[in-house]
């Protein structure tokens, strides 16, 4: 008697990082060999998609930070069409009004991408059976937004987490991208997700504008 093939399940990756699509992958087959995978890079081609497919959608990994629109607005168009699919943010740093937006939107839980290709299957397992998990980096963000808040203080550099600082340290030495990665340890895809959020924290839009405010409030070059 023949064996029947499994079928493959479906899941849905919306992250704009090349080499981080490759991870989150890594980490779906760690969990089982046979998946139907649709990635996309942009939020809106994902909605697009979301729109017109009729199979089952098993699980959703969504990034908050696309380049063409809010995660959350992709994440709300999942639960629309698929209210029962669980669905993973996967994200450098959120804020609070980013984790609201996102719970309202629909999502289930938040991994950080500093999270290796295990870590990472673990969260999709779980999620996958009924749980909501978040990863502790995440919650470290949440509560120094909110003490944030609370404190009223007039240093941006305050807000950075521990990574962002080492970045914005090797920045000042004059470092490129991709030598911040190696000493650092992490994925180019990574820095380039620190960087965005390192700029959008300390209001600049470039990295000659985040050494000068690194300078100001006393963050130096690595020695």
């Amino acid at each position: 008697m023949a064996v029947e093939n499994p079928k493959p399940r479906c899941a849905l990756i919306v992250e704009d990082e090349y080499e981080f699509q490759q991870c989150l992958q890594n980490a779906l087959d760690q969990i089982r060999s046979l998946w139907r995978v649709q990635t996309f890079s942009r939020g809106y081609d994902a909605t697009h998609f979301i729109s017109n497919f009729s199979g089952d959608l098993d699980v959703a990994l969504v990034d908050l930070g696309l380049p063409d629109t809010s995660g959350s607005v992709v994440i709300e168009k999942i639960r629309a069409h698929f209210p029962m699919t669980p669905i993973l943010v996967v994200t450098t740093h959120i804020s609070r009004k980013s984790l609201v937006s996102a719970l309202r939107a629909g999502a289930n839980g938040y991994v950080s991408k500093d999270a290796t290709s295990a870590e990472l299957a673990i969260n999709i397992e779980h999620i996958l059976g009924g749980r909501s998990p978040i990863s502790p980096a995440i919650i470290g963000d949440i509560i120094n937004d909110i003490v944030g808040i609370k404190q009223s203080t007039h240093d941006p550099s305050e807000k950075l987490s521990k990574r962002e600082i080492e970045l914005l340290e090797r920045i000042s030495q004059g470092l490129s991208y991709a030598k911040c990665a190696h000493e650092m340890g992490l994925q180019l895809s990574t820095i380039h997700s620190y960087s965005r959020a390192l700029f959008q924290k300390l209001g600049v839009n470039s990295k000659v504008q985040a050494v000068l405010e690194a300078q100001k409030f006393g963050i130096k070059a690595r020695r």
